[in-house]
């Protein structure tokens, strides 16, 4: 009995330890100290007081490339790649040289220069270069253990600027959108840049990027024709055509669309350069006509889904009156109410995000100064380079290709980042170019014709030679 009562004594006393030392360490992360005894990589302990982070700069300067890097369009797994070809000495390696981390008594020095995917992840996600605080990232399981498992980010308490940033705001939004889609490398090895920001106009989904070698060549096999890129859209291409039609089998060249953003770019930024006052005013014009309209059209539909939802309520009180009077049987009751129940679901979830994005046109700003300090950046506008599409580019939608007078016209609304929507004005086109532009018209219906008559023709062979089988 003694032991018994000994041992229930000992564990109350470890029990009632880590409470007060919980709330001790609760108190001090909540009064926005830092509670990690270990500095992330990037910062150092001040020395006046150990509790304040200052910048380490030659670890700082490897975490701005890394995030230049990603703005120019690699992953962390390409990140990691780089900077063991530059010979960059890894965090663990690093702070562990220094008597510092959690790696000092088995760090391999040897592998000085292995990045790891996961840690270029993990340093492209942390709120703490952008100078804030942030606690309770893990807790602790039971007393008993001393494993912790992570808190989910909406657990984090967040202390800002409580330290000197490493990384501005703009760079941080940029590079947490630009991460939240994933580019794969494909034919060609390289990713496409633009994935994750064209739109289809019609259903709202992300448009997929299409590549494909070209064939061989009848008069050289060893050549191969021009290589297909294309954006299609994805709701249409993930959709079985004998079941589901959803959407349109409507698309995009890649070329055609690296123009056209060039073009918006180049007219923006002459606009801006030339008349600073005027463009300020036409773009927070159009912004706000633009936000009307769009809040006009969310507000629309909203009021129809939570019509339809209120329809769905008194339908499926109805069933269950009917099922129990027996005028529907248990099985029709159970297939409609499904059915009835998942709709209502589907209408529950869209509104939220319609309420979601309700909110945040209406309180969507234009930011015309950051865009005047990103466009002084770039001397030249003349190509297109990977970091000038992330970030100047908002998202482009992609509407369904149209026939105007046997030619095809396809609508394609370009959005900029800081100033919206960006319509270019048509060019008023000289007598020359006029000439010119009726010369390839021609030209364009001569080739249809020729395409035309190659498709009937063989057609008829086909046919000929089936009809002689």
């Amino acid at each position: 009995m003694y032991l018994l009562y000994g041992g229930n004594y000992n564990e109350f006393y470890v029990r009632d330890c880590s409470k007060k030392i919980k709330a001790s360490v609760r108190m001090k992360g909540n009064a926005g100290k830092h509670i990690c005894g270990n500095i992330i990589y990037g910062y150092k302990a001040d020395p006046e007081d150990k509790s304040h982070w200052i910048i380490d700069e030659e670890a700082a300067a490897v975490v701005r490339r890394i995030y230049q890097l990603c703005i120019e369009g690699n992953g962390p797994f390409q990140i990691s790649k780089i900077l063991k070809e530059e010979k960059v000495e890894c965090p663990s390696y690093y702070l562990s040289k220094q008597g510092r981390g959690t790696c000092q008594n088995n760090v391999d020095a040897a592998r000085r220069y292995n990045w790891q995917m996961g840690t270029v992840a993990n340093i492209l996600g942390r709120p703490e270069y952008l100078g804030h605080t942030v606690n309770f990232r893990h807790k602790t399981i039971s007393y008993k253990s001393k494993k912790s498992r992570k808190t989910a980010p909406e657990e984090w308490v967040i202390f800002e600027n409580t330290q000197e940033p490493i990384i501005d705001k703009e760079t941080w939004d940029l590079v947490q959108k630009l991460r939240q889609t994933v580019r794969r490398t494909d034919t060609i090895g390289v990713a496409n840049p633009l994935t994750g920001l064209v739109y289809c106009a019609d259903c709202g989904a992300k448009m997929r990027n299409k590549r494909a070698v070209g064939k061989p060549l009848k008069s050289d096999p060893s050549k191969r024709g021009k290589m297909q890129d294309r954006y299609v859209c994805s709701t249409y291409a993930n959709a079985d055509s004998s079941l589901n039609t959803a959407c349109s089998d409507h698309g995009i060249g890649t070329d055609a669309l690296r123009t056209l953003i060039l073009d918006a770019i180049r007219y923006a930024s002459k606009s801006a350069m030339e008349d600073e006052e005027g463009f300020r005013e036409k773009v927070l014009a159009e912004h706000t006509s633009q936000r009307k309209e769009s809040a006009k059209a969310l507000e629309a539909k909203l009021s129809r889904d939570k019509k339809r939802c209120g329809e769905l309520d008194d339908l499926i009180q109805s069933l269950y009156e009917s099922n129990f009077s027996g005028k529907i049987s248990d099985k029709r009751f159970k297939m409609m109410s499904e059915k009835y129940e998942q709709e209502q679901a589907e209408l529950e979830q869209a509104i939220a995000q319609g309420e979601q994005e309700l909110a945040a046109y209406q309180e969507s700003e234009v930011n015309v100064d950051q865009f005047l300090k990103l466009i002084r950046r770039y001397t030249e506008f003349n190509e297109l380079t990977t970091p000038m599409m992330n970030q100047f580019v908002d998202k482009v939608i992609v509407h369904q290709a149209e026939k105007i007078d046997g030619e095809r016209v396809q609508e394609v609304e370009i959005y900029l980042n800081y100033i919206g929507k960006i319509d270019i004005p048509q060019q008023i086109l000289t007598p020359e170019e006029q000439a010119e532009e009726e010369k390839l018209k021609e030209k364009r219906r001569k080739s249809r014709e020729a395409a035309l008559r190659c498709y009937y023709k063989k057609k008829r062979e086909r046919e000929a030679k089936a009809q002689s089988a």
